[in-house]
Order: C-alpha cells, then sequence, then structure tokens
C-alpha cells in the first residue's frame, strides 16, 4: 500500500494584498487605454501634456508598476497594525504621494529633453546615451546596494516604523517606504523619458 502525500496548503492572499493587486490592475487598464489613446506614448518627452495631466499620468503608471509590488510588505503591515482601515489607507496614501512627487522631476526633465531635442537633436540623443549610462553605472553603487537591502527586509522596515510616532505615522511610514522604492527604480523612470514614457512595450 502507497502512502498519499497531501500537497501542502497554498497560502492564503490577504484583503489587503487583492486590494492592492485589483487597484495595480485598474490602474494598469488606465494606463494602457491612456497610452493607446495617444499612440502608445512612443514620444519621449512630455508628448505635449501640460503639467497637470502629465503628473496625473505619471502617477497613474506608477501606481499600476509600484502597488502590485508592495503588497508582501503592505499584508505584513495590516497584521502590524491589526483589522484597521484607516492606517493601510494612510500607508498607501503616502506611498502613492512619494510615486506622484517623482512626477514633477519627471515633468522637468521631460520638458527639458525636449526642448534639447527640439534645437540640438544630436546633442539630445548623446544626453540620452549618457542618461542610459548613468543609469547602468548607479546599479552598482553602495545607494543602489542600500536600497535593495531594505526593501528585501520588511521585518526590518516594520521595526523601523514602529518607532514612528504621531497622527500622521502611517502616511510617513508609506511615504518613507515610497522613497526607498524610489531609490531602487529611479533610474527606469529616467529611462522611460528618454524613450517615452507611455512606452508600454518597453
Amino acid at each position: 500500500m502507497t502512502a498519499t502525500v497531501e500537497a501542502p496548503p497554498r497560502p492564503e492572499m490577504s484583503a489587503a494584498t487583492i486590494t492592492l493587486v485589483a487597484l495595480g490592475a485598474a490602474a494598469w487598464i488606465g494606463t494602457i487605454i491612456s497610452a493607446t489613446t495617444m499612440g502608445m506614448g512612443l514620444e519621449a518627452g512630455t508628448m505635449g501634456l501640460g503639467f497637470p495631466a502629465f503628473v496625473g499620468m505619471w502617477t497613474l503608471m506608477m501606481a499600476a508598476m509600484m502597488l502590485p509590488a508592495v503588497s508582501p510588505l503592505v499584508s505584513l503591515y495590516a497584521k502590524s497594525v491589526g483589522a484597521a482601515l484607516a492606517p493601510l489607507v494612510a500607508f498607501g496614501a503616502g506611498y502613492v504621494l512619494t510615486w506622484a512627487a517623482t512626477g514633477f522631476v519627471a515633468f522637468g526633465l521631460s520638458f527639458l529633453f525636449d526642448t534639447l531635442a527640439e534645437d540640438h537633436r544630436g546633442v539630445a540623443h548623446g544626453v540620452a546615451v549618457g542618461a542610459f549610462v548613468a543609469c547602468g553605472v548607479y546599479q552598482l553603487t553602495a545607494m543602489k546596494r542600500w536600497c535593495l537591502r531594505h526593501c528585501r527586509s520588511p521585518i526590518g522596515h516594520l521595526m523601523h516604523y514602529a518607532s514612528y510616532r504621531g497622527a500622521t505615522r502611517h502616511l510617513r511610514a508609506g511615504a518613507h517606504h515610497g522613497l526607498v522604492c524610489v531609490g531602487c527604480c529611479w533610474t527606469l523612470m529616467v529611462v522611460l523619458i528618454a524613450v517615452g514614457v507611455m512606452n508600454i512595450p518597453v
């Protein structure tokens, strides 16, 4: 007689994870619709968008890419604050606002790149190549390793955030984690500015 071996049960997805994945999926749908409307966003620079429209589009795209990625930490954070919804909303708001703030910088860089490409196309090409090289070099720096180490150690994050005090502690915790993620991923955003912010294939 052969003994049957039962497969280990699959871990259940927490409500926080399901919510973030759903929000990320909705943001992806909005991003793809926007990109399709704009011709897949293959144009570099601001793509003719004004500041509010650019930052809004940028925030939507960041939410699409980053919310599913942050769900493991948010699930652990949910356990540390109990079943309360407000702390998780504040944490998520701080995280998204941090990425939205990078849209201000992205718009400025995109505007400068537009101007340069219009007046000095050869120089713009050199700047784009230089940006790619700088992004590659950053991957080897101590700052990148520090940011990755923090992102890959959620328990360390929770211990750090437990020391936060005040009414805005959850918002600040989300913003701090957003800054660490920016430290890991800003080079990818610089590349998007050069090849087209809404370039879905890239």
